[in-house]
């Protein structure tokens, strides 16, 4: 509600906009509404930073490896035919229903 008088591009950043504009929509940071928290951009860049040093770190690494030599890819053979070869079933000792 406090940034109804807002034009629409600028309802997600108000902190963005001059003062004194804000201030002729009514809104007044700190006062009527918050000011931000983090930086949004500031915190990408440096959220990104600290992944990027994280990826890189030698425990990550060896950590990153036995996960996939334990859960990597397991292609399994196929066969041609897609099913079992008939000479390895066996026949069951039930009726068939429709012989």
């Amino acid at each position: 509600p406090e940034l109804r008088q807002l034009p629409n591009e600028m309802i997600h950043t108000p902190w963005l906009m001059e003062v004194s504009e804000l201030k002729r929509h009514g809104v007044t940071l700190g006062e009527n509404y918050p000011m931000p928290i983090i930086e949004p951009e500031h915190a990408a860049r440096k959220a990104k930073a600290n992944y990027t040093q994280w990826r890189q770190r030698t425990e990550t690494r060896e950590l990153s490896k036995a996960v996939f030599d334990k859960h990597g890819s397991r292609k399994k053979i196929r066969r041609k035919s897609g099913g079992p070869k008939a000479e390895s079933r066996q026949k069951s000792k039930q009726n068939d229903l429709f012989s």
